[in-house]
């Protein structure tokens, strides 16, 4: 699974169709286009870069591909856009050969214009491990010791359409998840009710999303935190 690069910063819309900026709620549904800054004949550093790994013979092959990703990222409602399946799920759905697509999507992994969409985001979507071959029990036969995900989930998304994906936050967000794993409910709805708090106030804030960042940090104990 993969990922563009700086999608918020470069990509997304508000509901008006302007720029997204932090703070901001995002285009509910699909995207209808896809900016693309117009360079016209000029080659900027990124394009030169690509070139220069991709070789002349296949940098506009890669190009075109990156082009095709921003289509499949933006094409999915707010909460699930910029997903991009796997190298060969991609070589099915374009119709292309998969050694191709690889070669394309290797070049895009080296000039930072994707990046793989970690695994370990995951582990803040349901807290707790899950055994292979296994069935997820019903809500109402987990003890008190394993978590509701729905709350979680529903803080994350919150936080992710606040405050867009914050590399920083992100990780803040995962390493969070690992502390929780073996607190109560009681605890885990307690962290959850007062980031949201924080969250309300980051929206008055110049810049929100670093105030999140550094606050909910501080908040939890987060190692990461900046101190001052």
């Amino acid at each position: 699974m993969y990922r563009i690069v700086e999608w918020d910063e470069r990509y997304e819309i508000d509901t008006k169709g302007r720029d997204w900026t932090p703070g901001a709620p995002k285009w509910k549904g699909p995207l209808r286009f896809i900016k693309l800054k117009a360079n016209g004949r000029l080659l900027g550093v990124g394009f030169r870069r690509l070139i220069q790994v991709a070789g002349r013979a296949k940098a506009l092959q890669t190009f075109g591909l990156f082009c095709k990703l921003l289509e499949i990222a933006g094409n999915a409602d707010r909460d699930d856009r910029n997903q991009i399946e796997t190298d060969k799920e991609l070589a099915f759905t374009l119709q292309m050969p998969v050694k191709q697509v690889e070669q394309s999507i290797n070049v895009l992994l080296e000039i930072n214009w994707i990046e793989k969409r970690s695994e370990p985001s995951e582990t803040f979507r349901t807290f707790g491990p899950t055994e292979p071959n296994r069935t997820e029990p019903n809500r109402t036969q987990q003890n008190d010791n394993q978590t509701q995900p729905n709350n979680w989930e529903v803080l994350r998304r919150k936080i992710e359409s606040d405050f867009g994906r914050d590399r920083g936050i992100e990780k803040l967000l995962a390493w969070l998840a690992t502390q929780l794993l073996t607190e109560s409910n009681a605890t885990i709805n307690a962290t959850c009710e007062r980031l949201e708090i924080l969250m309300d106030e980051a929206r008055g804030k110049d810049s929100p999303a670093a105030w999140f960042m550094t606050s909910a940090g501080r908040a939890v104990g987060y190692p990461g935190t900046k101190r001052t």
